[in-house]
């Protein structure tokens, strides 16, 4: 489990070592891209079915400048503007190799917060519903982002963005909330509340699916906790208490 700062951290190294925009990137090494690798990436993503080729030309004319600064390209990665953050979050281990996330999804797994409330971590968008841009921030004022085409993953102040709300994720080990009671199904009077919440989005998070994160306790996350416990040699039981609130948050 990794800290809010981790993630900061994580992400300034991404700038730092001069990271790239290129369409649903996620991470990748920047010098082992080949033209076909960028061409896919920039196809899914919903560019270039024309095949005029627009956007790989400016992915490409970036990388050039990069290198004809004499920057050492050797530790650049590439990605989107989601998909930096959850190339930093798969290293950091708060998310699995295979979860991915957009601009959409971060803002629906986020609690809403004020960009003057913002702590290092918490996520920016640009849009209060159907965002488009996101980025990160990393504190003192200012946000890292994967900018665009033209200038790759940027670091600047919170106002030189277009962010008009804040997202805060409840992933990291500064974050694990207190659990006050054991959470289990009971028919006919199924257990709500926050805390069931938090242990729906942990299990989905875990890759094992209870569907959507509704705060009732219902069969499907019963047989989710089940199968979570036995898959970490806890006892089966499907009731949330002490040891298996704990291994959610590992």
């Amino acid at each position: 489990m990794a800290t809010r700062q981790q993630f900061c951290d994580a992400m300034i190294e991404v700038y730092d070592n001069h990271g790239v925009y290129i369409g649903t990137g996620n991470g990748e090494r920047t010098e082992e891209l080949k033209i076909g690798d960028i061409r896919k990436m920039e196809v899914n993503y919903g560019y270039d079915k024309d095949k005029t080729n627009t956007n790989i030309r400016r992915d490409l004319a970036y990388i050039g400048k990069c290198y004809e600064k004499g920057w050492n390209m050797e530790s650049s990665r590439a990605g989107d503007c989601s998909g930096i953050p959850v190339y930093c979050l798969r290293k950091l281990g708060v998310i699995s190799e295979k979860a991915d996330y957009n601009c959409r999804t971060f803002m629906a797994a986020s609690k809403t917060v004020k960009l003057d409330e913002l702590q290092p971590g918490d996520l920016v968008f640009n849009k209060k519903s159907e965002p488009s841009h996101m980025g990160v921030y990393v504190g003192n004022g200012y946000v890292v982002e994967s900018k665009g085409r033209d200038d790759g993953v940027v670091k600047r102040k919170v106002s030189e963005g277009s962010w008009v709300v804040g997202g805060r994720l409840d992933w990291f080990e500064d974050d694990i909330p207190i659990l006050t009671r054991n959470l289990y199904y009971r028919e006919g009077d199924l257990m709500k509340g926050e805390d069931v919440r938090q242990c729906q989005e942990r299990l989905n998070l875990k890759g094992f699916n209870c569907g959507s994160a509704d705060s009732a306790f219902g069969k499907k996350t019963r047989d989710a906790v089940i199968a979570f416990q036995r898959a970490n040699g806890l006892d089966p039981d499907g009731v949330v208490g002490q040891l298996t609130w704990g291994k959610l948050w590992e």
